[in-house]
């Protein structure tokens, strides 16, 4: 049995946890506008938008998921990183055939 600080403290952090991650997406959104060229801007605006909805309904069943499969959840994430590294460095000209930041002296 939890104990009633227990409870309000699950509370506090599931509401804190819920602002963060809007507050979060709300800087997406601001950063995704400006990585895109003007000529692609509107669409790539819309894959991230799209693709942070699908994300965000496919995450609650990751859990139930990684019960079952335990190696499966770490491979989907994996692999949606790794594909939307691939495809961030093929199409987008400021990024084609160059060598990627890898440390923030690079990027300063």
């Amino acid at each position: 049995e939890k104990s009633e600080t227990t409870k309000y403290l699950y509370l506090v952090l599931f509401v804190l946890t819920g602002a963060t991650s809007n507050g979060a997406a709300g800087g997406d959104r601001i950063y995704i506008s400006e990585l895109f060229p003007t000529e692609i801007r509107s669409a790539g605006s819309g894959f991230a938008t799209i693709s942070v909805r699908i994300v965000g309904l496919a995450s609650p069943f990751l859990k139930p998921l990684g019960l079952n499969i335990p190696w499966a959840p770490g491979i989907i994430l994996g692999t949606g990183c790794i594909v939307s590294a691939i495809l961030l460095h093929i199409y987008l000209p400021e990024t084609g055939n160059l060598v990627l930041p890898q440390k923030i002296d690079d990027v300063i």
